[in-house]
């Protein structure tokens, strides 16, 4: 399959994009890939069989993203801040590389007249679940609620992308908001706890166990595939993707074990006992990420598509 105009795709380095490169690669699709100059830099591989990688000193260049559109039809926007370092200025960053850069672009792609723009937000705009045993599953109809920074500033990226995109009868928007990727070389959370369990070190988790949504690389991956071939222009569409079945702690401590090479060292403790020692060491949102209940909903409770 040979596509006549390119994709664009942000943060094409990262966990998600190298991924999502590699997949639309081997189909054949034209791309055009963005990464940061001196940042993660793509494998090998896909050094070697693309041959059309822009790298970008500042993302907040509205000119440089004029010119980076020209000749593309479809964006995939996966570039965003998801961790920062110090907490002095962790607010300014969020929102000049989760907000800022998103509307940018976004402009620059309703200029350019591209088809469609994929968003990747997160389900932390919904919320972080709770530290209980069972969690009501989110919906798209459900009022956000992100907690802190990152997430605020993926709720604005998509209030002001809804904005641009509502007066526009040739560019389709679509916002998905993932919940914890896993797969192979994970990053962040789960990267960390797969770290712990390396490492031999005991995990506590809660006696009455949690329910959690994940989504799979692949299943991603497959999902803005499906998206990118629907050549329809709809109004904007908002997706919760995620696996079908849930997940808990433990599962997911004994899966990443077995990814490592080693053996979950798990042991139950009472769900208030751990309740405690959150608020004791005023970490109730890690603990929530961690041992708690977040969930989505079923198939019809997880996209809508918002009116012109």
């Amino acid at each position: 399959m040979v596509q006549a105009q390119k994709i664009l795709i942000t943060g094409a380095a990262g966990f998600v994009g190298t991924a999502l490169c590699r997949m639309l690669h081997q189909q054949g699709f034209a791309l055009r890939v963005v990464v940061r100059r001196n940042g993660s830099r793509l494998p090998e591989d896909l050094v070697h069989d693309l041959d059309d990688v822009v790298e970008v000193d500042d993302f907040t260049n509205s000119v440089a993203w004029e010119n980076i559109l020209v000749g593309v039809d479809r964006v995939v926007h996966l570039a965003a801040r998801a961790h920062v370092g110090g907490q002095s200025k962790a607010a300014d960053l969020y929102f000049r590389d989760n907000l800022d850069v998103t509307v940018l672009l976004a402009r620059a792609a309703l200029q350019a007249r591209v088809k469609k723009f994929i968003f990747i937000s997160s389900i932390k705009v919904n919320g972080e679940g709770v530290l209980k045993p069972d969690h009501r599953p989110y919906k798209v109809t459900d009022q956000p609620r992100p907690v802190g920074a990152y997430a605020v500033s993926k709720w604005r990226a998509e209030q002001e992308l809804n904005s641009l995109f509502s007066h526009s009868e040739t560019s389709e928007l679509v916002i998905l908001r993932p919940p914890m990727i896993y797969g192979d070389a994970v990053k962040g959370n789960l990267a960390f706890l797969q770290k712990w369990l390396s490492w031999g070190l005991p995990l506590p988790v809660s006696k009455a166990g949690n329910r959690r949504s994940l989504l799979s690389l692949e299943c991603l991956i497959g999902t803005i595939t499906d998206i990118l071939l629907d050549t329809t222009v709809t109004p904007a569409q908002l997706l919760l993707p995620c696996d079908r079945e849930e997940w808990s702690t433990e599962r997911l401590a004994n899966y990443l074990a077995e990814k490592a090479g080693c053996r979950a060292r798990i042991f139950h403790v009472p769900a208030p006992l751990l309740c405690g020692l959150a608020a004791a060491f005023k970490s109730e949102n890690l603990f929530a990420k961690m041992f708690g209940s977040l969930r989505i909903g079923s198939v019809e409770d997880v996209c809508v598509k918002f009116d012109s």
